[in-house]
């Protein structure tokens, strides 16, 4: 997933530099597969998992002190402690916008996933202006995901967000493994 998330970041920046623009943006992203799943964070959009009446914050924010404390440096007074600088163009806050700084197990992972789980990902527009108890909350007593990410939105603009309001909520039910037999994979093929 990295992979795909470097070469993602080369094109974006190299287009828009030909392009004689510059921007940036944050990522977060979820892949789930066979009772798993691989995330990927890139600025401080996040990755939130809710599990028995638990919110786990699983991404870092891509601050100046977070890339700091990485690499030994003194860290920054508080209030100077915002965003490193135009992500998907290189998390790192030394100007270095060619290359992006992702690294594994801290910027992403892979986790277990059970049945009953919830994952959110938002965007700061939600997680600056709703708390995580109040995240938590939301998420405990809203079980249909499309419900629960309208009640995170409209509570993050009810607390006057002004910033992207980006949420998504994913319910993992039950896994069955997929029913399959031998001979109806064989008719298949010989159909073909």
């Amino acid at each position: 997933m990295l992979r795909y998330v470097r070469e993602s970041h080369e094109r974006l920046h190299w287009k828009t530099a030909e392009a004689g623009a510059s921007m940036g943006t944050t990522l977060v992203v979820a892949w789930l597969l066979r009772g798993t799943f691989s995330w990927v964070n890139v600025g401080d959009s996040r990755l939130y998992r809710y599990r028995d009446d638990t919110l786990e914050l699983l991404t870092l924010d891509h601050t100046r002190n977070e890339f700091a404390r990485r690499d030994g440096r003194p860290e920054v007074a508080p209030e100077l402690d915002h965003l490193s600088q135009n992500f998907i163009f290189g998390s790192r806050g030394l100007g270095d916008n060619a290359s992006l700084r992702l690294e594994p197990g801290l910027d992403s992972g892979t986790e277990p996933l059970e049945p009953g789980d919830v994952l959110l990902l938002c965007s700061d527009g939600v997680w600056d202006f709703v708390d995580s108890e109040r995240i938590a909350d939301i998420l405990q007593r809203n079980a249909e995901p499309q419900v629960a990410t309208d009640t995170l939105v409209q509570a993050a603009m009810n607390a006057g967000s002004n910033d992207n309001l980006t949420a998504l909520v994913v319910l993992v039910m039950e896994q069955k493994p997929p029913e399959f037999s031998w001979t109806d994979d064989f008719d298949v093929l010989r159909t073909l």
